[in-house]
């Protein structure tokens, strides 16, 4: 699916009542579309995937974290994004579920992706 498309899914789904809506595209990233203007693909990141179990989960509870700690919606995509890569280079569900501290190491080890509009 290319980014035009992409687009025009979370303009439709905004145009139907959605404020903010993030669309996850596996290790591309995530595209998110928010009710500030926001329009944007939040990149992912590259790590070496063991077990992709409970990823997406991941991503979502993380996201949601980063959104009441009051983070833009674009640095809770990015956040979940680098959680829920963390959680891939492990096996298992909840084993693979990273600590906070092993999130911000994670963080400050990576260089900072290109944002693609």
């Amino acid at each position: 699916m290319n980014l035009k498309t992409v687009a025009e899914f979370a303009r439709v789904l905004q145009s139907r009542g959605a404020t903010n809506v993030i669309i996850k595209m596996g290790s591309s990233g995530a595209y998110a579309a928010g009710a500030n203007r926001l329009q944007k693909m939040v990149p992912g990141f590259k790590v070496k995937a063991v077990d992709s179990t409970a990823a997406g989960e991941v991503f979502n509870g993380e996201l949601a974290v980063a959104l009441m700690q009051g983070k833009s919606l674009e640095d809770a995509v990015h956040y979940g994004a680098a959680v829920g890569a963390l959680s891939i280079t492990c096996v298992g569900a909840q084993p693979a579920m990273p600590s906070a501290r092993a999130v911000r190491n994670f963080l400050k080890s990576m260089t900072i992706p290109e944002h693609r509009e």
